[in-house]
């Protein structure tokens, strides 16, 4: 039985998730920056939006920001009004937001579709909110946290790892003087700037 790894849990629980998902990703965990990216067509439960969106819907955009995120964590909840500001500050400058829940419902009940459907309308989320119910792309993108965020710039066809990892280094959002990761790539990237490199947990 696969276990969900993205889970609000107990201490000792998310120390026995973590140390389970982490063998296991480091067979799959070959994203690195430069790299190419795989497609993926999801689920979206946002609702009056298109049912299933993939990478290939956004071909007349610069790029994405795909943040792993889910219902109940602990750290996407603080994060909740940044991940969604990314929407409001790049959409029309060409990088569209994606959030992707990975969690198994199984596990989570604040995790089912139901529940997707209901945080995403309390929310009033104005991006895909996609489900990857069996954890397919979270493992080929090597996620190790929620929320986690990618960068991806288009070229071409094809799509290209610029930024991987956390949005800035303050949780709860009171450093006066913390590093938006996120905002400091993006800010290289819409001026073809080089994009700066963080030495960061993944």
């Amino acid at each position: 039985m696969q276990n969900n790894k993205f889970l609000k849990v107990t201490w000792l629980a998310l120390v026995l998730l973590i140390s389970n998902y982490a063998a296991k990703a480091s067979a799959t965990d070959t994203l690195k920056l430069g790299q190419r990216v795989i497609g993926f067509n999801l689920h979206n439960v946002v609702e009056g939006e298109k049912s299933q969106v993939s990478l290939e819907d956004y071909q007349n955009k610069k790029g994405v920001i795909v943040v792993f995120m889910t219902n109940g964590c602990y750290h996407c909840i603080l994060y909740r009004e940044r991940i969604k500001a990314f929407q409001k500050d790049y959409a029309a400058k060409g990088y569209q937001l994606i959030t992707i829940n990975p969690s198994n419902p199984t596990y989570a009940k604040e995790e089912t579709t139901e529940e997707m459907i209901k945080n995403a309308k309390k929310e009033k989320y104005d991006f895909p909110y996609l489900q990857d119910l069996d954890q397919k792309i979270a493992y080929a993108y090597g996620v190790r946290y929620t929320p986690e965020v990618f960068v991806l710039k288009r070229e071409g066809k094809d799509w290209f790892l610029k930024y991987s990892g956390p949005i800035d280094n303050d949780m709860e959002n009171k450093k006066k003087d913390k590093i938006s990761y996120v905002k400091n790539v993006m800010k290289a990237l819409l001026s073809n700037q080089k994009v700066p490199e963080y030495d960061v947990i993944k």
